[in-house]
Formats: structure tokens, sequence, C-alpha cells
């Protein structure tokens, strides 16, 4: 099956599922599955049989992609439609099919006795691991319900389990029973046990899959097999008295009644909670192991030392042991009985207090004891060659270090290790038992166990990424002092001088910035509040109120707040007011400043170590990122559900198959989308082909900026539903908008008048039921109160809240940043979405992901990683250098974990267990963590391994890259996929001649040099008068005083005029001259203003950094160069221009123009620094020199343009004259 993936074995018999068969299956490395077969008839499946078979598929890779669901549930591996067999196949988890059932109905069988015969479950720690079992298939049913889905037949026969494991192995499955709410559910034979005595009445729900869950556990404890009854309630009441009057299994009174309560027939008295029932159960499972730590000196486990071997007796002297302490070279003698006994003394008092830890695959441990000496050991196997951990077998003491992946046993303390050399002397103490299985102190039930390697390492690259920016925020904390303060009668204006102080975190991050300079960066980003900071006492990262007693006394943002009113960079001071406000104190003569964006970065690297901490449980997402081989299902192509989009040329035949890859891959696809290229676009209609094929699917739309987020969400509106009515539309909610109003609020008040407007036209044509007539008069109420802003009844607030939530809760679309509060309340509450959607990925840390993916089951990931890298690459790069120097990352968070407040934020002990068990552990983890910063290129690199890259038609990939642009003018965009793709991005931006079309024409024709171009290089000389300038930061006054004279001078051409200005954006690579230049009087043309197409506020600014405009675009955009270095500074070098030639930087900067580029700088500088470099790729087209090939080649290419007379190079005199 499946091209010979999978070789089926023998047929399952199971109750018939409608058309399908179960089949055991093994792989091609022998491997066991089980798999769903649906046969179909024809060359391809019909299409209602296909939609059944993709709703089959959409829930269960739902199930199997949540958290945890692989210590819970029965999962999907992989899904396909095998053409030659004309079937459509569902594969499950590898494990040779055993039901729960079979085992009961064996429960003294050899492989199952040991945890499940009767005689067994008396004692207290054998129950204890299946109660944690049960546990674990309660919360799988838990998930299920999670997803809207009832599974209906809670029963033995719906549990798997391993052949040969224990209890752990337990699995919930069966879900072929399932029905989700809101879909059409199948009939189905009701069994008794899954079948409460209400549900004649009251139909399925999930309460009754509680019922059925309550008689499961019921059949594990008690002899119940026999019961028998003519209807469910004659059923129930029969176990209830098998209940009432037996106790086989010698349970204590918490578990009798548990067991009693969740079985009720009367449904009153049951327990149907899912909650209580799941804390029900930990509380026995606690009880059971209270009772066992309470004989914890009783316990004892058997280990069995081969005293023959020279490296062990070798390793036991290296740490003091000696046959004669008079004679320290006497010789061992292993077979003298009076050696034997010293050696056993010295190892046993050697293990007394030992450690006991495990390696992540749970079959080795090792024992630390408290001299260098450690003792790694395995199962026991005895003379039958049966393996089991019965009892131990060490097999070497040693001085190494332990596992590399270790985890700590639990519950091993003050247990007794009792030493055997004889194999034949363990099998009698086993035969006589009183020894505790090795195996009752490994990890169990703990998802962050069972990760593999990678998926681990991924784990902890994030944690570690995520402390690494709790340096960069400390380093934005300043010292300062007051210098001068006036109390007036309404406000206090003080000025401020900073402090010099020493701060560690300052080596990693932000080292030479003064605080003026970085306040001052903090007006010009323009963000809400950044002319708002925080003066407090502590420089703790959390603040607290002036004078308050404990770090939990609450701080009032808005009332404690500072507003910034001047800067003044020369003498290094900072004027600031405040209102007077009662219980506000006043500042301290010192103190440290921070602004009030740090306030809300600290709260967010909170939630995001929340975030990651929840990983732990969600063993699919790591893999499917780390691993993602083990991962990548295929469920073969099938016709669009909204087939319009393949009419007129909706969109080019590149996003074409791109949009069906998505859909018929799963779990991940990356999309790579070069500049110009519709990535928003291509969004915008996937969206609604996933809408057309399921209506109650949610979706999660996220990107790091607000502005990206905005255009999402207008291309959804204007583009994929173009020409439908707006009443139409998918429900669609904006989380945290820019502007601060409630977008679902918004909502809830339309939706409120378009409630009241149905309604009353139901009343005029029908009478109106007394609940209707209610529930319009709440209504009425509701609008009437927020129109007059004045206060609501309890009820009506109820109304309120209960719709927003659900308006938050039931939209079909979300839309959000990956920062959002919002977002992690929505996770918090067990929401999660069909889809996740995560635009700008490339330029995106990737514990900023972790939150947006983790609230999706399917994901689709947009960037482009030929753009700007995630902020402070280099320095979270080196950080992952420094782990543990003297001065490193480690000792540095240490330091400032003993601040007051920072302990619950900072969480490096594990990282300090990881080097202290393997020295060598930081330099190979610095290695793989370097390859994850840039988190996207390391998606896209592996998937594209998979099955190739998408391009021109669906292949099946889980990668693609979009290859239309349709931003730049042709010449424009030739210069940019020639440099940085391979010259495989096409022009979608070309007339009949070649030329730009009438949307991407220039339309500036004076100075006249400029008419009809789309590329002009404006070249400054090499000389003096030209040079740069460094006082904080690189400028050029040349270069400002020749845009300012260029725009003087340029003129909108008369038949380019428009209703519309154009915008002009200035980008410059250096932040001093950007703010030199937003200084200057510099006036835009007539016909023109500055700004871009996502600007909120056009004209505010003139000059952008090249690094806050990706995403963005403007009409025609000048760029500023700024270096110039002259020839008696010394010998250009590639490495004096090293931030203007990165490659993501460089791509950027030459890629936002949508009619004219002018480019401003000394062209024979830049050309002499890149002298000695060479273009030149090797045989897959990548650079030979990654940092400056890339520059190298825009000055070859840009140079052939001037040749062919493509783009014009003219010197800024000649131009401008």
């Amino acid at each position: 099956m499946l091209n010979g993936r999978y070789t089926l074995v023998l047929r399952i018999s199971r109750p018939e599922i409608e058309t399908s068969e179960f089949w055991e299956a093994t792989d091609v490395e022998g491997n066991y599955h089980t798999l769903k077969i649906t046969p179909y008839i024809g060359e391809k499946p019909p299409s209602e049989i296909r939609r059944l078979w993709d709703n089959d598929l959409r829930v269960m890779y739902r199930l199997s992609s949540s958290a945890g669901a692989g210590e819970q549930l029965v999962v999907m591996t992989d899904a396909g439609i095998d053409t030659a067999a004309h079937a459509m196949v569902l594969v499950y988890e590898g494990c040779k099919y055993v039901t729960f059932a079979e085992m009961l109905k064996e429960r003294d069988r050899k492989e199952y006795k040991d945890w499940l015969s009767v005689s067994n479950l008396k004692n207290h720690h054998i129950r204890k691991e299946l109660w944690g079992a049960l546990l674990q298939l309660a919360r799988g049913l838990k998930s299920l319900h999670d997803q809207n889905l009832i599974h209906r037949n809670v029963i033995p026969e719906a549990v798997w389990g391993r052949q040969g494991a224990g209890p752990e192995s337990l699995r919930l499955g069966g879900f072929d029973w399932s029905a989700r709410i809101g879909h059409a559910a199948n009939t189905t034979h009701r069994n008794p046990w899954a079948t409460p005595p209400e549900l004649v009445q009251v139909g399925y729900s999930f309460i009754s899959d509680w019922y059925g869950f309550g008689t499961l556990i019921a059949r594990c404890f008690y002899k119940v097999e026999h019961i028998q009854g003519d209807s469910p309630n004659e059923h129930a009441m029969a176990l209830a008295f098998a209940i009432t009057s037996e106790n086989p299994c010698n349970l204590a009174p918490l578990e009798k009644d548990f067991i009693k309560e969740v079985t009720a027939p009367d449904r009153i008295d049951r327990l149907q909670n899912s909650a209580d029932i799941m804390e029900r159960i930990e509380k026995i499972i606690e009880a059971l192991d209270f009772g066992r730590r309470g004989r914890s000196n009783d316990l004892r486990v058997l280990l069995q030392v081969n005293h023959k071997d020279p490296k062990l007796i070798d390793a036991a002297r290296t740490v003091g042991f000696m046959v004669n302490p008079d004679d320290p070279f006497a010789v061992f003698e292993p077979e003298s009985p009076e050696h034997q006994v010293l050696l056993k003394d010295f190892l046993t008092d050697q293990l007394k207090d030992a450690s006991l830890s495990w390696e992540t695959g749970r079959n080795k441990f090792e024992l630390k004891c408290n001299s260098t000496l450690s003792i790694r050991g395995e199962r026991w196997m005895d003379f039958g060659k049966e393996q089991s951990w019965k009892a131990a077998k060490a097999k070497s003491l040693n001085r190494t270090a332990g596992f590399s992946e270790f985890i700590p046993a639990k519950g091993f303390d003050c247990v007794r290790i009792e030493i055997e050399f004889s194999p034949s002397e363990v099998n009698k103490k086993i035969a006589g038992s009183g020894y505790t299985t090795w195996d009752l102190f490994a990890p169990k039930n703990d998802a962050s166990q069972i990760l593999g390697h990678d998926s681990e390492n991924l784990r902890q690259f994030l944690h570690a990424s995520n402390q690494f920016e709790i340096l960069l925020r400390d380093a934005e904390l300043f010292k300062y002092k007051v210098v001068d303060q006036a109390v007036e009668q309404d406000c206090t204006k003080i000025t401020i001088a900073p402090v010099d102080e020493d701060r560690p975190s300052r080596k990693f991050f932000k080292a030479d910035q003064k605080l003026a300079d970085f306040l001052q960066q903090e007006l010009d980003s323009a963000k809400p509040d950044c002319d708002k900071i925080f003066l407090t006492e502590s420089d703790s990262l959390f603040v607290s109120r002036a004078g308050a007693n404990s770090a939990s006394e609450r701080f009032d943002v808005d009332k404690e707040q500072w507003t910034i009113s001047k800067i003044d960079r020369e003498n290094e001071t900072i004027t600031l007011f405040r209102k007077n406000l009662v219980g506000i104190a006043q500042p301290s003569s010192e103190g440290y400043l921070r602004t009030r964006g740090h306030y809300g970065q600290i709260r967010l690297i909170e939630r995001r170590k929340q975030s990651i901490d929840r990983l732990s449980s969600h063993a699919y997402l790591l893999r499917a990122l780390a691993s993602p081989g083990f991962t990548h299902i295929d469920a073969g192509d099938s016709e669009l559900p909204w087939r319009q989009i393949e009419e007129n040329g909706v969109i080019d035949k590149n996003k074409l198959a791109t949009i069906k890859d998505i859909l018929r891959v799963r779990p991940m696809y990356a999309l790579q989308g070069p500049p110009g290229t519709g990535k928003s676009t291509l969004v915008a209609h996937l969206l609604r082909q996933i809408l057309e094929d399921d209506p109650m699917a949610q979706i999660l739309v996220t990107a790091k900026d607000h502005a990206a987020v905005d255009v999402l969400l207008n291309k959804v509106v204007r583009q994929a539903y173009q020409g439908v009515q707006e009443d139409q539309h998918p429900l669609a909610i904006r989380l945290n908008r820019r502007d601060g109003n409630d977008h679902a609020r918004e909502l809830v008040d339309k939706l409120v008048q378009t409630a009241i407007e149905t309604i009353r036209n139901q009343m005029q044509e029908t009478v109106t039921s007394a609940p209707q007539h209610s529930w319009y008069e709440q209504l009425k109420q509701l609008k009437a109160s927020r129109a007059e802003d004045s206060p609501i009844s309890d009820e009506t607030q109820r109304v309120s809240n209960a719709l927003l939530d659900l308006v938050r809760r039931g939209a079909s679309i979300t839309y959000s940043t990956t920062s959002s509060g919002d977002l992690e309340e929505l996770a918090k509450g067990a929401h999660s979405f069909d889809w996740s959607i995560i635009e700008e990925a490339g330029k995106t840390h990737g514990f900023d992901l972790a939150l947006p993916l983790q609230a999706g089951h399917r994901w689709l990931l947009l960037g482009d990683h030929k753009q700007l890298r995630p902020f402070m690459y280099e320095e979270f790069a080196d950080c992952f250098n420094r782990l543990d120097d003297d001065d490193g990352v480690i000792p540095t968070l240490k330091r400032l974990r003993d601040t007051r407040g920072n302990a619950r934020l900072i969480d490096i002990e594990w990282i300090k267990a990881k080097i202290d068990a393997d020295p060598n552990w930081a330099k190979s983890f610095s290695n793989f963590a370097r390859s994850w910063i840039a988190s996207f290129a390391t998606v896209f690199e592996q998937r594209s391994k998979l099955k190739g890259i998408t391009s021109g038609e669906s292949i099946g990939a889980s990668a693609g890259l979009l290859t239309r642009q349709y931003r730049m003018p042709p010449v424009i965009g030739d210069l940019n996929s020639a440099v940085f793709y391979k010259g495989e991005v096409g022009n979608a931006t070309a007339n009949a001649d070649g030329g730009p079309d009438e949307w991407h024409c220039n339309p500036i024709d004076e100075p006249a040099c400029l008419a009809g171009k789309s590329l002009v290089w404006l070249d400054i000389g090499w000389a003096e008068a030209n040079g740069e300038t460094k006082r904080k930061g690189y400028s050029n006054s040349c270069e400002q005083r020749v845009i300012a004279r260029l725009l003087e001078k340029a003129k909108v051409a008369a038949d380019h005029q428009s209703s519309k200005p154009y915008t002009i954006a200035i980008l410059t690579p250096y932040n001093m001259q950007r703010i030199e230049i937003n200084k200057n009087g510099v006036m835009p043309p007539a016909g023109c203003q500055f700004g871009s197409a996502q600007s909120l506020d056009s004209g505010k600014y003139k000059a952008y950094s090249v690094d806050s405009f990706q995403g963005d675009e403007a009409d025609i955009v000048v760029v500023s160069l700024v270096r110039n270095k002259l020839k008696t500074q010394g010998v250009p070098m590639a490495s004096d221009i090293k931030f203007i030639a990165a490659p993501d930087r460089l791509n950027v900067m030459f890629s936002r123009a949508k009619r004219l580029l002018v480019v401003v700088g000394c062209w024979d500088y830049l050309a002499a620094c890149m002298e000695t470099v060479s273009s030149a790729t090797d045989e897959l087209g990548n650079y030979n020199d990654p940092d400056f090939g890339p520059f190298k080649k825009t000055l070859e290419e840009l140079n052939a343009m001037f040749k062919d007379g493509r783009a014009l190079k003219i010197t800024a005199e000649e131009a401008l004259q």
C-alpha cells in the first residue's frame, strides 16, 4: 500500500464501519502499523466519498497533532490515496494491534499478569501504575472533547496497547465511532457498557462518554464481565450492585467511592465533570504513592554485578576499594569468598545514597554515588533469555560523565540497593519476590521525556534564546540621578542625567548605547507610548511601586508613567513631566529608568516562557519542526473546494500550485515569498479555500508586526471575497488593534443590531415565542446601554460578556500579532485553531513562533530568509557561543536572578545540569542552536529536502517558492532576481515591449535624466567634500543636500497626474542619516507625499531605516548609502561596508520601489571596497563568499544595466545642474 511503504499482514476483526477495513501492516523496516483502508471504484474516489474521507482525515489529524496526543491517543502517522489499489488509507501509530479488551480477557497471561492480574492489583504500587494509565486515557478523552468530538464508545475495545508492554502503553482509539458537533454522525450499535441509562431521553453527549470511561475503570478492578441487562438502566444497576458488594483488588475507600460515583445509574448522582474526574484520579494516585513512600525504607532493588570483570574492579579501585588496607597493592581474587564480601560491602556502602537517572529511551540507567563513581545498568536477563526490570545488571563502573540526555528518577530516596554477583543467586531472589522492580522509578507519562533527541534540542534552544532576551531587556535599564526638580500645582517636572554603571548584560547587547540616544531612538520609532517611561528604585526586571514593601504590590502603569518633554543629547540630560496624583510618590533622587515598552516586553518574555514550557507536551509539533520526515503526510491531489479561483487568471499558475500543495500536505508548509511576489494575496485566497471546504474551520493569522496583520486582513476582504456581500463574509476578528479599540466588541455591537433586525422582521410575520421575546428585549437593552454609555443590569452585562466570548472563540478567522496577550488567553483556555498561519516568519525568532504554533493543528509559515534575519541575530549567536564562560550567559543570568523579583523569569538550572553532565554539551548545543536562530530558513531548507519545492504544478511538496513579482518595474525585478534568487523570479509588471506597465512606470519627468527610467544611480564623487561623518553613527551631509535638491527639482509629468499622491520614501541603512534627513526641511514634489503603502501617518516621516521598511513599499524610493571613506584614511576594504553589504539588508533596500528607485552613493568607493571580492557561485548557485558576493554581484549587474541603457548612472552634479 501507498507506493510500497506498507505491506498488509492480517485483517483485523472489527465491527464494520461503513465500507472501511482495518489491517495490521508492516513498513519497510518491519515496524507494525494499523491501516484503515476505504476502497473506492473508478480512477479516483467519487467526490462525496472523498469529502467523507477528508473529514475523517481532518478529525484524526486534529487529534494526532494535539498537545500530549502521543501519550494519550492512538495517533495517525500517515495518510494517502493509493491509486493502484483504489483505496484511501489512514495509517495509525506503529504498534501490533492489541485491544485492552483482549488484555482484560487474558489478564493472567504472562504478558499482562505483572500489572493486570487481580492478585497483583492488590499491591498499591501496581494499582498506582494502572491508575496513571487511566489518567492518561481520561486526558485523551478530554482532548477529544476539546475538539468538539464525542467518542460514543469508550470501551476496552476502543483502547489499544502494545503487546508485552505495561499500562503506560494504553492509548484511546476507536475514533471511527466519534461524532463532531456540527457534523453529521455515523449510526452505530450501542454498546451497553458505553450507554448511560438516560441516553434514550437525552442522546449522546460528553457526559455519556464519561459514563463509558467509568465502566471501563470498573472492569479493570472488578469481576463484572458476566453482567448483562435487557436495558441500559438494568445493566447500570447490575454494575452498581457488583461494585458495592465485592472488592477483589482490595481497593481503598477513595478508589471504591470514585468508581461508584463515576458509574452511578442516576446521572444526578454521577460524577460527570471532566476536571473533577481527573482531579479525583490524581488524588488516588497521590494517595497510593504516599502509601508507598510511607514504607520507602522497606523498598529494595536487586543489582547484579560481574565481579570477574577487570575493568569494573579497576574502576572500584580508583575510588578507594582495597582488598587489604595495609597492603594497597594486594590483588583482588574473584574466586575468594572473603574478597567477594569486601567488594560487596564496599559497593553497598558506595550506593547507600546514590541518585538514579535514566537515559531518554528508559532502556538504561545510571547510579551516581557520593564519590566520583557511577554505575550504569540495564535490564536483567534470566536463563530463559527473557529480559525484565525485576533485577538490573551493572554494565560498567566508571568515572566518566553521565548520559548527555538524562532524566532524574523520582521516589528513589531511601531505596536499598542489594548486590549479587552470581546470576543464579539473582534468579533465586527474584523467585522469592520481595524486591521492587527498577522500572517503578522510571519516568512515565511526561511528554518532555519522550521527545526525540532533535525535538528536545529544539525545545531547549527555544527556551535558551528566550532567556537571552532577558539580557537584552536588562541592558535597556539605565541608572539615573535627578539633577533638577520643580513641583507645581498640577504636575512635577524633573531633569535627569545618566549615572555610569557596570551592567554585565551590556557585554551581550547594546554595549555602547547611551541613555539619551536610546530614548531618542524610541521616540523615532513612533510606537504607541514611545514617549512614556518609568522611574523605579530597583533594577528588577519587574516594576514595583515606589516605596512598596512587596514586589507583588500593584503598580499602576498609567499613573506611574512619566512623559518625555525634551532630550538634550549634547549634555546627556532628559526632561520629564507627570501629573501629580494622590498616592503616587515622588521619584527617588537616584534609581532606574525603563521605557513603557520595556514593561510590556517583560510580560511578553514571561508569557513566552510559559508557552515554551507547554511545548514539552507537544511532541508532535516539535517533531514536525525538528524532524519533518517523520510527520510528512501527503493526502494526494484533489479538486479545489472553490473552483472559481482557477478561472480568469484570478491568481497565477505558481500560486495555484502552491495553494494545492498547502491543502494536500500535513502538518506544515514553508513558503518563501521574495519581495513583491504576493504572499498576502495567496493567503487571502487560501483562507477562502479552507472555509469553502470546511465552514466550521477556525484559522489563526499572525505576523510579528501590526502592519503586516492589517495588510492580510484587508487582502482577504478586497481580493478573496471581492463581490461577496458583507454578511456572507466569514466572521473575522482582529486582536489588539493598533488603535486600541476592541474589534470583537465592535463586532458584537454589529451582530446585536443584525439580530434585533432579524427578530423584529420575524415578529412582524409570525407569533414570537417567550424565549425569543426575552432575547429580543435583552438585545435592545444591550444596544441602548452601549449607545448611551450608561450602567447596565447584571443580566445584560452577562449577556454582553457571553456574546463577546462567543465572538472571540467562534470567529472563523482570528488576526493577531505573534505576541498578543489575547492570543495567550485563548491558548490558556484550551482554544485551538485548525490552521495557524504565520506571516513574516523569516524575520521572527523561534521563541516568538512558539505561541501561534501551539495554537494550531496545521501550520503555514511564510517568510523570506533572503531578506532581514531575526533582530540582533549576531548577538544571539554570540550568546550561544558564550554559554559557560567566566563572564558568559549563565553567570550573568545567575546574578540577575538574585535581584528581587527576577527569579520567576530566569530558569538556567537545566543548562548548568547539562554542562555538568557533559562538558562537551555546550559546544555541540551551540552549533545546533546557531542553525536555528534563523528558524524559518532551517524549516524551509529541511522541508524542501522532502519532496522538492512547489513551482509550476502541485507535487505534494511541503516547501514552496513564489516566482512572480508584482511590485517592482522589470529592471529592478531583474536585478533582485539575479542577485538573490538565482534568476528564478520573473516579472508580472512588464508591458508587451518588456518595459514597465502603466501601474509601474516612473511618473517623474524632471530632472530630465529621470524621465522614462526606473533605476537611477546618482553618483557622489570620491572626494573630501563628499566624505562621510561619524558622530554617534554614520551620516553624510553631501548626500543629504543631493536628496533635498533632487526632490526640489522633481516634477510629476502632466500625463501622470493622479488624484492620489504618489508616495516617496527615503531609505538609509544608518540611523544618524535618517535622523538628520527627518530634521531637514526637505519637501516632496507637487503631486507626491512622503510615506509608504502601510504608513498610518502619511507625511510624518521622510526617511526610514532600511530595517524598518521590510514588508512596506512606496512609489518612489530614494536610497542614501552614506559611506564614502576618503583614500587618505586607508585602503578601502569589504569589511568597511559590511553593514551596507549584508545580503539581507541589501535585498530589502533595493526592492521597495513600485515605480522608481534612485540610489545616491559613491560608486568608485564602493567598487574599490569590492575589488578583491568574487561573485562566483558553486554548482547549486550559492555564493562562495556569502557575506560580500551578493553586493559584488549587484555592482556587476548594475554596471551591465548602465551599459545597455536599462538603468542610468549619472553624477549628482550633472543630474541636478
